[in-house]
């Protein structure tokens, strides 16, 4: 990274800057023209902005960028593809503004090695990560998972056994909340077991939204009527405020999922549902992350991935299973594993057997 001026004084200086930062032709001209030919008003807004560091105007530079990108990953495992360039640029904006730092530089050097960084990774975590979801995603997994999955698991509870669900990656809480709701539908399942629904997300932001539980129409647009008026109060805005029998089912708490330490905490789980989460990690970090959701599932549990997800290639501890018109991966019980970990097993190979009906 390149130590220059924040705000040029004079075309000299900003195209001293831009040679600096290898800039293309195009993007110098870009510089020139906010700065110099559309006076006063940029110039103005960019003097009185404290902090303000002229290379968040453009794309960032690719070592800016991999720079932070890299802390972001190994603090949280979420991967920004190149892509993702602008995305995280209006996103440093917001967080140098706010933290009143000068430059890139000097935030990416307080994120790796300041003793008082973690209040800001959890914030620059919160800027980055996607919350967006909604109540009843996937429903005909969450179907088969209530009538497939839950009498079986059931079935092996004595009185007064908790049946622990896990919810990695709650965000918003749409989702533990939904498997909340189904579960109420249907006491004759649960009426012989204690529930337990743990949700966890790295975000703050999002674990606050869900403690809150009032969410907008676009949430619950998918939320069957029936549910939508019986578990819901609309406040006639627009708004719906999740019922207190609902939200009293579920315990939130923040877990970085690639952290086995954090992981550890949630351990004997009946059922885990990770989904639309590990497209976010990449390599290392998706490994450490099915590892942690590994140990922390009951032999013979099951892990639920979004439609678009695998863990093919990642690990050989889990069988297929098929559950109707869903797939779910099941943990193999101590004597299989230790088979799939022996010598000459290939433990990067999934172990393709599948079950009907779980």
């Amino acid at each position: 990274m390149v130590d220059t001026p924040l705000i040029p004084a004079t075309p000299g200086e900003a195209l001293i800057l831009c040679h600096a930062n290898n800039y293309k032709t195009g993007d110098m001209a870009r510089v020139l023209l906010m700065l110099f030919v559309k006076p006063p008003g940029n110039r103005r807004a960019l003097s009185t902005a404290r902090g303000k560091d002229l290379r968040l105007m453009l794309d960032l530079a690719r070592e800016d960028f991999e720079s932070v990108r890299d802390v972001i990953r190994d603090t949280s495992g979420i991967w920004l593809s190149d892509d993702k360039n602008t995305y995280l640029r209006v996103r440093l904006t917001h967080r140098l503004e706010v933290t009143g730092m000068q430059s890139i530089e000097e935030y990416y050097l307080y994120l790796r090695y300041d003793t008082n960084r973690e209040t800001e990774l959890s914030h620059l975590i919160d800027a980055v990560a996607v919350n967006e979801t909604h109540f009843f995603r996937e429903y005909g997994q969450l179907l088969d998972f209530s009538n497939r999955v839950v009498p079986g698991m059931l079935a092996q509870k004595k009185n007064g056994d908790a049946l622990r669900i896990w919810s990695a990656g709650c965000s918003n809480g749409a989702e533990p909340y939904t498997l909340a709701m189904i579960l109420l539908e249907h006491p004759e399942k649960i009426a012989a077991a204690r529930i337990e629904i743990t949700a966890t997300d790295i975000s703050n932001h999002a674990l606050a939204s869900a403690r809150e539980a009032v969410y907008d129409q676009h949430v619950v647009r998918h939320v069957p009527p029936p549910y939508l008026q019986k578990y819901f109060i609309p406040d006639g805005n627009g708004e719906y405020a999740l019922g207190e029998r609902v939200k009293q089912m579920v315990d939130f708490s923040r877990v970085n999922l690639i952290d086995p330490l954090q992981t550890g905490l949630v351990n004997e789980v009946d059922c885990i549902f990770c989904r639309n989460v590990l497209m976010y990690f990449e390599g290392e970090q998706r490994n450490r992350c099915c590892c942690n959701l590994h140990r922390a599932l009951s032999d013979g549990g099951f892990l639920f991935l979004g439609h678009a997800e695998t863990m093919n290639g990642i690990t050989g501890l889990f069988d297929v299973s098929r559950l109707g018109g869903s797939v779910a991966y099941r943990k193999l019980v101590k004597e299989r594993a230790t088979q799939a970990q022996a010598p000459g097993a290939a433990p990067k190979k999934m172990v393709a057997r599948y079950y009907e009906g779980g």
